[in-house]
């Protein structure tokens, strides 16, 4: 049995990995030593990487521009994780294609975070600490948004990954 429950996992992961995809892959950031990344390898390096509370999953970039309000003609490359809803844990990596749109998805991060505030607050009241201070980090044209409950841990990951 256990041994199913694996092989099943593994064709899930599978099948999330391809979920994520975007234009050209990889994208400048100035920032760092990393000059190219893809928002899928990025966003999966981060979902490996942080202990999450609940089980993430990728998501089709069609759920992520919606639930962002991202217009997907302003991107270049995106990939998200969501949690099953019981957390507001997510993880979000957007390239733009230029410097105003990175800016626009920067914006649609804290207003998808204030409407978390909004939707858990009498939900589930303990999930608000991870809403005050989600790790929110913008190199070059790509923004990513990690919420979870230590926001500090997903800024050092995200460095790691930037400057390996």
């Amino acid at each position: 049995m256990r041994k199913v429950i694996v092989g099943i996992l593994v064709l899930l992961m599978m099948f999330a990995a391809a979920g994520c995809s975007g234009g050209d892959g990889g994208k400048s950031n100035e920032e760092s030593g990393n000059t190219e990344f893809a928002a899928a390898d990025l966003a999966g390096y981060i979902n490996d990487n942080i202990e999450f509370t609940d089980f993430m999953d990728v998501v089709e970039n069609d759920i992520l521009f919606k639930v962002y309000g991202i217009d997907k003609e302003n991107v270049s490359d995106a990939c998200a994780y969501f949690s099953t809803g019981a957390t507001a844990e997510e993880i979000a990596v957007v390239t733009a294609a230029g410097k105003a749109e990175a800016d626009g998805i920067e914006e649609a991060y804290r207003k998808r975070i204030e409407s978390q505030k909004e939707g858990f607050e009498n939900y589930v009241p303990g999930e608000l600490v991870k809403l005050e201070s989600p790790a929110v980090i913008r190199t070059g044209n790509s923004v990513i948004m990690v919420v979870c409950d230590d926001s500090e841990k997903a800024r050092e990951v995200v460095s790691e990954y930037l400057n390996k």
